[in-house]
């Protein structure tokens, strides 16, 4: 696989490399440089522990999760994560396994230099400054090359949760669409039936925006109707006023003529801004 041999040429890069750069830097590899890196393998071992630590319990609440859901799982989805899961775990183990063999050779280095520090140190005390000196410099380069691995370590368990998240993601997006197929095609109660399902699946902020967003879509329709039954009720109005133009006949002829032809205009601004008001709303 080009993943695991990538991760294998990394593993080797960096137990190769560590030399190389304290050669680079100008350092011997003395008592001092054994100290940096004793303390760089001791970083790196716990930060994997960490996180293959951290890696287990996600596969087991995956584990727990696909046993308790109520979801329906395919078998094959379900061989997959715990093949990717597996997979993880595996590559964490390896790597703590190959720091703590790296940490025992550092050890058996640094057990070894310090017998030959103090023979140096007890025949040229001339140079003890210097030593302590360059002593200074390694630990604060070794603190360094420590925190680097460190980031590094978090890094590529980011990068390979935001990998597993993505996969998760499709394989919902793909038993949704599973959902779908296997629902009827046709009817409001196939309709209502598919909206249900969807809803199962979706967050509780997803829920209540399609709730706001529904009442959004159904505030027109129930001002709408407000407004057609006050349209029908100054029809009504009107229609009344024209019935009752028999017994205005008490009125002179132009008196009553005005007064109908107003109640008429009004009725008629009034109808008219209604209508506009409801073509405007729908």
């Amino acid at each position: 696989m080009p993943g695991k041999r990538t991760e294998e040429c990394d593993i080797a890069f960096q137990r190769d490399g560590l030399k190389s750069r304290f050669q680079v830097l100008g350092f011997p590899v003395s008592f001092g440089s054994l100290q940096s890196r004793l303390h760089i393998e001791e970083a790196a071992e716990a930060s994997l522990q960490v996180a293959e630590a951290r890696l287990e319990g996600e596969l087991a609440d995956a584990k727990l999760a696909s046993l308790t859901s109520g979801a329906p799982v395919h078998a094959k989805e379900l061989v997959e994560t715990q093949r990717r899961e597996n997979l993880s775990a595996d590559l964490a183990r390896r790597y703590s396994t190959t720091l703590a063999e790296e940490l025992e050779t550092v050890r058996s280095e640094l057990s070894a230099a310090s017998v030959a520090q103090l023979v140096v140190l007890s025949s040229s005390p001339g140079n003890l400054g210097d030593d302590l000196v360059a002593a200074g410099l390694q630990r604060r380069v070794g603190m360094a090359l420590a925190t680097e691995r460190e980031n590094l370590c978090r890094l590529q368990e980011e990068r390979l949760r935001r990998t597993l998240t993505e996969e998760d993601l499709r394989s919902l997006r793909a038993r949704l669409a599973g959902c779908d197929d296997h629902l009827p095609e046709s009817g409001p109660d196939a309709f209502a039936t598919k909206n249900e399902a969807k809803a199962a699946y979706q967050p509780k902020d997803s829920v209540a925006a399609a709730v706001a967003a529904a009442d959004v879509h159904r505030a027109p329709a129930v001002a709408a109707a407000e407004l057609q039954a006050r349209l029908a009720a100054l029809r009504g109005q009107l229609t009344g006023s024209s019935g009752s133009s028999g017994s205005a006949s008490s009125y002179p002829p132009s008196d009553t003529g005005r007064l109908r032809s107003d109640g008429q205009r009004s009725l008629q601004n009034q109808l008219q801004a209604l209508r506009e008001q409801l073509n405007a709303e729908a």
